[in-house]
């Protein structure tokens, strides 16, 4: 027998047989155990050891103290997953994500919850915000609830839009709600990277307010008074005195709204207090226009400006526009009172106005809308009601 020769850490021994045959046997040790190997040529036997060397390189020596157990566990896998795209690897990190261990707490949707619930503590959001935001965030609940908020990738979320077809700027809005999440879960330790910013949803388009015409305002507040004239106050001051819809009207009856008390008519000015203000910012805004007309002829002593459901807010707006003949804007009054502030009266009142964060803010909403529009908003603040007859009314239902 001729000595053994080592090669890429294996040893090969030329082995002849007492009937004259040649054989090359690799010799090795692979996680402690010997292993033999033999090969009509010296070629093939050095290829071997060569392709096992490469094979230690890449995975280490765990792959060479699998059981034999393992072994036929791992061939069976990759029998069944054959004509798939995926490897093994793939299909157990597949498994580990969907069914793998997770802590109480640790799912998307109770991670949701965590949220709302910060939210809520903080008295950063109302009921309107926590309803909007579940809305928001039940797609990615009924999808990826189940699984920990942590392994949640840019593929999951790609798989949620084409199951669901958005379109692009539904998309987007659902997009913003989870990176909010996200945003939080990362400044709170609970999660590594914030996967939304991977998905790429292409430019979204910036649009402009939408408001109403000075005509068009003028037949809203003379239908509110022929058919609602407990909305006058509330439509007026939406109008000309740009207070946010929830802070006339919150579907939360545990939360303060603006009542007659907080109307100086002396000075003409509305004070917002901390726990009226939306932003839970205090505030004194000025009766522009007509606006103190308005609330003279229908003023009451005390009491909420609109002590109405929210349901009823909602029945009586619709069938005003509708008898006004025109289209429902969201946010529509404040919107028309902004842009036409900012036309009559400029940047500096309308930030005092709305109270936005700051002036590029007001301006990229407004100044573009605002061009051109000193004349209807003249017409808008001229817009004053009949004081021939001043209406009193009673709270019904």
């Amino acid at each position: 027998m001729a000595k053994a020769k080592k090669y890429k850490g294996a040893r090969i021994l030329k082995i002849e047989t007492t009937t004259g045959d040649t054989r090359y046997q690799v010799d090795r040790v692979h996680g402690g155990r010997r292993c033999r190997k033999n090969f009509p040529t010296r070629e093939e036997a050095r290829e071997y050891a060569r392709r096992e060397k490469d094979l230690i390189t890449q995975v280490g020596n765990e792959a060479f103290e699998l059981s034999k157990q393992q072994r036929e566990d791992a061939t069976s896998a990759i029998k069944k997953l054959a004509g798939c795209p995926v490897t093994l690897q793939q299909a157990a990190d597949y498994w580990i994500k969907q069914k793998g261990s997770m802590t109480k707490g640790e799912s998307l949707r109770e991670r949701c919850e965590q949220y709302i619930a910060f939210q809520g503590n903080k008295g950063h959001w109302r009921d309107g915000s926590v309803n909007d935001f579940r809305k928001r965030m039940n797609p990615w609940n009924e999808e990826l609830g189940h699984l920990k908020a942590k392994t949640i990738d840019a593929g999951d979320i790609e798989a949620v839009f084409t199951a669901r077809e958005w379109k692009r700027t539904n998309a987007y809005n659902y997009l913003r709600h989870l990176s909010m999440l996200y945003s939080w879960l990362m400044k709170k330790g609970y999660a590594d990277t914030n996967p939304t910013v991977q998905i790429e949803l292409g430019r979204k388009l910036k649009k402009n307010p939408a408001i109403w015409k000075p005509a068009e305002v003028r037949r809203i507040m003379a239908k509110a008074e022929e058919l609602r004239p407990a909305m006058v106050p509330y439509m007026a001051l939406a109008f000309f005195g740009m207070v946010r819809p929830e802070e006339l009207c919150t579907e939360d009856k545990s939360k303060k709204q603006l009542r007659w008390e907080d109307l100086d008519f002396d000075l003409n000015t509305i004070h917002i207090s901390v726990d009226v203000s939306k932003t839970h910012e205090e505030r004194e805004l000025e009766m522009l226009g007509h606006l103190r007309t308005w609330l003279v002829k229908y003023r009451k002593g005390e009491g909420e400006i609109f002590p109405f459901s929210y349901t009823s807010l909602g029945r009586w707006r619709r069938e005003i526009y509708r008898e006004a003949k025109v289209k429902s804007i969201t946010d529509g009054a404040r919107h028309t009172g902004a842009t036409y502030t900012y036309a009559l009266y400029g940047l500096e009142k309308s930030l005092n106005m709305l109270r936005h964060q700051d002036s590029r803010m007001l301006k990229r909403h407004y100044e573009n809308k605002a061009t051109n529009q000193e004349r209807p908003a003249k017409e808008f603040f001229e817009i004053a009601p009949d004081m021939d007859n001043i209406i009193a009314f009673e709270k019904t239902a």
